[in-house]
């Protein structure tokens, strides 16, 4: 899927995003920036209406950033005197827009708890988690992962890349 935003005449940023279960892509965000780049040049170069356009400019900004998008599910939100809060404990989606509400609703429910019980903490993280459980539960469970699919192409789709006219080839 490929997003397009143009905050003025002179600005736009482009936002690349795929379904990928591949060790390459869980690693790729770690390498050096030359290497994510080629990583999505590699994936997108053919895949049409702007693309090669956006690619370009991708190779030639310094504002550029890659990340994979995960999902957290755990059923601990908290150890020792340590506690979870939003995406690190209960992240719904990035694609679900419920990511600072539960955020917010987790600190102020956490909050609570501690002033409620500031002399046993291991009280007021259960109390945290049986209370926001249920909202939690709804936030994630609003996300379908059918829906995540929807717009995302599958490799077996493209085209070669290599004979794809007009586009800036790999840097080796």
């Amino acid at each position: 899927m490929i997003i397009r935003r143009s905050h003025n005449p002179a600005q736009t940023q482009v936002y690349f995003a795929l379904r990928e279960n591949s060790e390459e892509a869980t690693a790729v965000h770690r390498q050096p920036v030359e290497q994510q780049k080629q990583f999505w040049a590699d994936r997108f170069r053919d895949a049409g209406w702007q693309t090669g356009r956006f690619l370009d400019g991708m190779w030639d900004t310094e504002f550029f950033y890659s990340q994979e998008a995960v999902q957290v599910r755990t059923d601990t939100w908290s150890r020792g005197r340590v506690a979870l809060v939003g995406d690190a404990g209960y992240c719904g989606s990035p694609y679900s827009g419920r990511g600072t509400s539960a955020a917010l609703v987790g600190a102020y429910v956490l909050a609570g708890e501690i002033n409620r019980n500031p002399a046993d903490l291991p009280a007021a993280f259960a109390t945290y988690r049986a209370t926001l459980r249920p909202f939690v539960d709804r936030v994630q469970g609003e996300v379908n992962p059918k829906v995540l699919r929807f717009g995302f192409f599958r490799k077996a789709r493209r085209e070669s890349a290599s004979s794809a006219p007009g586009r800036r080839q790999p840097r080796s």
